[in-house]
């Protein structure tokens, strides 16, 4: 850390809250996705933000717990304020294309990205519905509970090196398919017990399943849509106007409450009347259940028995709650709040016993989504964090995690007592 007097940090100064921070995270997936989708960035309401003027028409049917929702890519349309932003934008919004599948191309191009480095979500918006795709960075298959077991997970070839040279002679002779079969016989090991996709050896990342709130709204009656993602804040929005009324909603994840917060509301009370419904991940088993927070959904994967846990609660202001199983029913409320949270039962283990297929388990799933939803994730959270001592934290962890044989450098101009970040969250 270099040391630095006041007013002379460099650059640039950082007094941000925990959600510029996430934003941060957050711009190089959406660029990507602008890319992608031919949206631009645009300066609008003193944010930098990403913006769509016209609803993506998601539509739901009946029995969504097992029936796939799709998007009419029609109703698409960019933020475009020139004509070759509008031409690039034409490229990937063509009138007429078919509906497609809620998932690949529409996901990454389409939806907005929320996250805290631990729970995220893409995010697509609607009057009529809010689609949610939802994943916990620690919800993987495969490891030593999968297929065979730790034997298989744990094997490979201890004489792998010897390859190298041919592997280097490959890549540098231009010949990549001799270079990518040599790698995989050397350093892929047992892949598969079987070959399927379920008993893979390193397994793949897969999701906590997908959100719906349908509203009761139908697009085609609303005016002056726009939702957003302000890059600057990490907050989603959408606004549109229905029966003399503005509504407006608003979504983001926490990092100190370890949740995520969906809240709707209009300028006219008792005007929410909504339905959560999920869709669970198809490669795993659950239950539900309800408690004084709202729902529970605990659960495991199929393939190596990984447990995590999901719940929901609605908060209201007037109107009425009611849960049933996988479900939310909203009735003439004024202002709705969504709170989610997750977990999974995955706790790194940096000397994991090799004989034991569940070395990496041991987190209490239920009891972490719990905490997160008292609002008690992080007890201390009403201060500023100094940079320093988020290095010193950072520094201390690694050299205990790698036997005091590796130190990180904080290199550039800060001060020890920049503000990192802002811990205070409004709370009532």
């Amino acid at each position: 850390m270099n040391q630095c007097s006041s007013g002379q940090t460099g650059h640039f100064y950082l007094k941000i809250t925990i959600t510029q921070i996430i934003a941060d995270m957050l711009v190089l997936a959406t660029l990507i996705s602008l890319c992608l989708g031919g949206s631009e960035l645009t300066k609008a309401d003193d944010h930098l933000s990403v913006w769509y003027d016209r609803p993506i028409e998601i539509s739901v049917p009946q029995g969504v717990s097992t029936v796939q929702a799709k998007i009419n890519y029609s109703g698409a349309k960019g933020a475009a304020k020139d004509s070759q932003s509008k031409d690039n934008l034409r490229q990937y919004v063509r009138k007429g294309e078919k509906a497609r599948e809620l998932q690949g191309s529409v996901w990454e191009n389409y939806a907005f990205p929320m996250g805290n480095s631990s729970l995220g979500a893409m995010v697509l918006q609607s009057p009529a519905v809010d689609a949610i795709l939802l994943n916990e960075k620690s919800l993987w298959k495969g490891g030593p509970a999968s297929g065979s077991g730790p034997a298989n997970y744990w094997r490979a070839d201890p004489h792998s090196a010897r390859f190298l040279p041919d592997i280097r002679q490959a890549f540098l002779d231009g010949d990549s398919l001799r270079a990518d079969s040599l790698t995989r016989r050397a350093f892929s090991g047992a892949i598969a017990d079987n070959g399927t996709a379920d008993t893979l050896r390193f397994g793949t990342f897969t999701t906590m399943g997908e959100m719906y709130v349908t509203t009761g709204i139908a697009n085609e009656d609303c005016s002056d849509f726009r939702r957003s993602l302000l890059l600057d804040k990490a907050v989603s929005h959408t606004s549109f106007k229905y029966q003399g009324a503005t509504y407006r909603r608003t979504y983001f994840v926490s990092y100190p409450d370890q949740l995520m917060v969906m809240h709707y509301g209009a300028n006219h009370g008792q005007r929410q009347n909504l339905d959560w419904v999920y869709k669970p991940n198809p490669h795993a088993t659950g239950t539900w259940a309800t408690d004084e927070y709202g729902l529970v959904y605990t659960a495991h994967l199929n393939n190596n028995k990984l447990p995590y846990v999901i719940r929901i609660q609605a908060r209201v202001k007037d109107g009425s709650v009611k849960y049933e199983d996988g479900h939310i029913a909203v009735r003439d409320a004024s202002e709705v709040d969504f709170i989610i949270t997750a977990a999974t039962g995955y706790k790194p283990n940096y000397s994991p016993v090799i004989t034991d297929p569940y070395t990496y388990y041991g987190k209490d799933a239920g009891a972490w989504a719990l905490l997160s939803m008292k609002g008690a994730a992080d007890t201390d959270r009403n201060r500023i964090v100094e940079a320093k001592e988020i290095f010193t934290y950072v520094a201390q962890k690694v050299a205990q995690a790698t036997h005091d044989k590796q130190h990180p450098v904080m290199w550039g101009k800060f001060c020890d007592t920049m503000h990192i970040l802002n811990w205070n969250p409004k709370r009532k």
